[in-house]
Protein backbone atom coordinates (compact mmCIF):
# COMPACT_ATOMS: atom_id res chain seq x y z
CA UNK A 1 0.00 0.00 0.00
CA UNK A 2 2.89 2.09 0.81
CA UNK A 3 4.27 1.42 -2.49
CA UNK A 4 1.58 2.11 -4.22
CA UNK A 5 0.27 5.39 -2.40
CA UNK A 6 3.29 7.10 -4.11
CA UNK A 7 1.87 6.74 -7.60
CA UNK A 8 -0.43 9.83 -7.88
CA UNK A 9 -2.98 8.38 -10.35
CA UNK A 10 -4.22 6.36 -7.28
CA UNK A 11 -2.79 7.92 -3.85
CA UNK A 12 -6.87 9.19 -2.94
CA UNK A 13 -7.73 5.67 -3.52
CA UNK A 14 -4.94 4.13 -1.66
CA UNK A 15 -5.08 6.35 1.20
CA UNK A 16 -8.60 4.97 2.01
CA UNK A 17 -7.60 0.90 1.93
CA UNK A 18 -6.51 -0.16 5.03
CA UNK A 19 -4.62 -3.80 5.21
CA UNK A 20 -5.78 -6.44 7.67
CA UNK A 21 -3.78 -9.83 8.37
CA UNK A 22 -6.51 -11.53 10.34
CA UNK A 23 -8.68 -14.52 10.13
CA UNK A 24 -11.52 -13.84 7.85
CA UNK A 25 -14.44 -15.89 9.99
CA UNK A 26 -13.00 -14.82 13.18
CA UNK A 27 -13.04 -11.03 12.44
CA UNK A 28 -16.56 -11.50 10.55
CA UNK A 29 -17.86 -12.93 13.60
CA UNK A 30 -16.58 -10.77 16.13
CA UNK A 31 -19.11 -8.06 14.75
CA UNK A 32 -18.04 -4.10 14.19
CA UNK A 33 -20.45 -3.90 12.00
CA UNK A 34 -20.97 -4.99 8.29
CA UNK A 35 -20.16 -4.17 4.72
CA UNK A 36 -22.27 -3.72 1.65
CA UNK A 37 -20.06 -6.30 -0.10
CA UNK A 38 -17.21 -9.65 0.57
CA UNK A 39 -15.27 -10.53 -1.91
CA UNK A 40 -13.31 -13.49 -1.34
CA UNK A 41 -10.21 -14.73 -3.08
CA UNK A 42 -9.74 -18.00 -2.15
CA UNK A 43 -6.12 -19.62 -3.46
CA UNK A 44 -7.26 -21.77 -6.85
CA UNK A 45 -6.45 -25.41 -6.00
CA UNK A 46 -3.16 -26.66 -7.43
CA UNK A 47 -2.90 -28.40 -11.11
CA UNK A 48 -0.88 -31.16 -11.06
CA UNK A 49 -0.21 -31.69 -14.73
CA UNK A 50 1.27 -28.23 -15.21
CA UNK A 51 3.94 -26.28 -14.60
CA UNK A 52 4.90 -24.60 -11.25
CA UNK A 53 2.95 -21.08 -10.92
CA UNK A 54 5.46 -17.89 -10.27
CA UNK A 55 7.72 -17.67 -7.26
CA UNK A 56 5.48 -14.90 -6.16
CA UNK A 57 2.29 -16.87 -6.06
CA UNK A 58 4.43 -20.11 -4.75
CA UNK A 59 5.34 -17.43 -1.70
CA UNK A 60 2.12 -16.02 -1.06
CA UNK A 61 0.20 -19.49 -1.11
CA UNK A 62 2.89 -20.83 1.64
CA UNK A 63 2.21 -17.30 3.38
CA UNK A 64 -2.16 -17.78 3.20
CA UNK A 65 -2.40 -21.30 2.53
CA UNK A 66 -5.18 -23.14 1.49
CA UNK A 67 -8.74 -22.63 2.31
CA UNK A 68 -9.76 -25.28 4.36
CA UNK A 69 -13.35 -24.28 5.83
CA UNK A 70 -14.82 -22.98 2.61
CA UNK A 71 -18.07 -23.86 3.63
CA UNK A 72 -18.40 -22.13 6.73
CA UNK A 73 -16.15 -19.05 4.74
CA UNK A 74 -19.32 -18.56 2.58
CA UNK A 75 -21.66 -18.75 5.43
CA UNK A 76 -20.10 -16.48 7.32
CA UNK A 77 -19.52 -14.01 4.65
CA UNK A 78 -23.39 -14.76 3.49
CA UNK A 79 -24.28 -13.24 7.26
CA UNK A 80 -21.91 -10.44 6.98
CA UNK A 81 -22.43 -8.94 3.77
CA UNK A 82 -25.30 -6.31 3.81
CA UNK A 83 -25.78 -6.47 -0.28
CA UNK A 84 -23.17 -9.42 -1.51
CA UNK A 85 -20.60 -11.27 -1.47
CA UNK A 86 -18.74 -12.01 -4.83
CA UNK A 87 -16.68 -15.42 -5.31
CA UNK A 88 -13.63 -15.44 -7.81
CA UNK A 89 -13.23 -19.17 -9.13
CA UNK A 90 -11.32 -20.49 -12.05
CA UNK A 91 -13.87 -20.77 -14.89
CA UNK A 92 -13.79 -25.03 -14.61
CA UNK A 93 -13.88 -25.05 -10.83
CA UNK A 94 -17.50 -26.03 -8.97
CA UNK A 95 -19.26 -23.78 -7.18
CA UNK A 96 -18.07 -23.11 -3.69
CA UNK A 97 -19.33 -24.69 -0.60
CA UNK A 98 -21.82 -26.12 -3.35
CA UNK A 99 -23.70 -23.57 -2.65
CA UNK A 100 -25.74 -22.17 -6.75
CA UNK A 101 -24.57 -18.75 -7.14
CA UNK A 102 -27.32 -16.24 -8.28
CA UNK A 103 -25.40 -15.09 -10.63
CA UNK A 104 -22.00 -15.18 -12.44
CA UNK A 105 -19.91 -13.38 -14.46
CA UNK A 106 -17.87 -15.21 -16.52
CA UNK A 107 -14.00 -13.77 -18.08
CA UNK A 108 -11.77 -16.18 -20.38
CA UNK A 109 -10.27 -17.69 -17.50
CA UNK A 110 -12.28 -16.78 -14.45
CA UNK A 111 -15.73 -16.90 -12.60
CA UNK A 112 -16.68 -14.22 -10.22
CA UNK A 113 -20.05 -15.73 -8.43
CA UNK A 114 -22.39 -13.68 -7.19
CA UNK A 115 -24.58 -14.12 -3.77
CA UNK A 116 -27.20 -11.84 -3.85
CA UNK A 117 -28.77 -9.84 -0.22
CA UNK A 118 -26.45 -11.40 2.28
CA UNK A 119 -28.09 -12.70 5.84
CA UNK A 120 -29.23 -15.36 4.43
CA UNK A 121 -27.38 -19.09 5.37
Amino acid sequence: LSRAAQEAEIADVIARLRCHAENAISSMQAGGGSHEVVYLDPMYPGKKKQAKVKKGLQFIRRLVGDTLDEVRLLAVSRAYAKKRVVVKRPMSAPVLAGQVPDFSIRSVNTRFDVYLSGRVL
